[in-house]
C-alpha cells in the first residue's frame, strides 16, 4: 500500500512537470507592454508568415501567459495584450501555457500571410497562484478588429541564466 501511494505521488508529480514543460523549457523571462508598432508589421522579413496572438479577454487578469512555437518561446501576453512573431512556412505546434495548464494548436503557415490566434485564460487558483485552463484558436482578420482594438503590444525576451 505504501509502494502504491509512492508510485501515485511520483507520477502525479512528475506528470504535471512534464505536462507543464510540454510547450518548452522553463526559462526566466522579461515582457512589457509598448506603444509602439512592431517593426515585424512594418517590414514583414521576406520569406515568412507573421503570426498575431492576441488575449483581449484573459480571465487571470494580469498573469502572465507564455506562447510557444515548436517548442520555442515566441512571446508572453497578459490580460488586453498582443504580440506579432515572423515564423518560416510549415506546420508548427503552437502551445499556450498558464501555469502547470496547456493548450496546443498545430497550423500549417504560408509565406507572406498572416495569421491570428486568439488566447483566453479561464480564472483558477493553483498551488496558490492565479492559473486555470487556457484556450488557443485560430480566428480571421476581421474578427481582430472587433476583439483587440484597445490591445497593447507586448515585448517578450528571455534572461540569461536559464531557469
Amino acid at each position: 500500500m505504501k509502494r502504491t501511494l509512492i508510485a501515485i505521488l511520483l507520477v502525479a508529480t512528475f506528470g504535471t512537470v512534464a505536462r507543464a514543460q510540454l510547450c518548452g523549457p522553463d526559462v526566466k523571462h522579461s515582457a512589457w507592454r509598448v506603444e509602439s508598432q512592431s517593426p515585424l508589421e512594418a517590414n514583414p522579413p521576406a520569406g515568412k508568415a507573421l503570426v498575431y496572438v492576441l488575449s483581449p479577454r484573459q480571465g487571470g487578469g494580469m498573469s502572465q501567459v507564455k506562447v510557444s512555437a515548436d517548442r520555442v518561446w515566441i512571446g508572453v501576453n497578459e490580460m488586453d495584450t498582443y504580440f506579432v512573431a515572423a515564423l518560416d512556412p510549415g506546420t508548427h505546434d503552437f502551445c499556450s501555457k498558464s501555469g502547470p495548464n496547456v493548450a496546443h494548436l498545430k497550423l500549417t503557415l504560408e509565406a507572406g500571410k498572416s495569421y491570428y490566434l486568439e488566447q483566453h485564460v479561464v480564472i483558477g487558483w493553483n498551488s496558490w497562484k492565479m492559473h486555470g485552463p487556457t484556450t488557443l484558436q485560430e480566428i480571421t482578420e476581421e474578427d481582430t478588429a472587433g476583439i483587440c482594438k484597445k490591445c497593447k503590444r507586448m515585448e517578450f525576451a528571455e534572461k540569461n541564466g536559464g531557469k
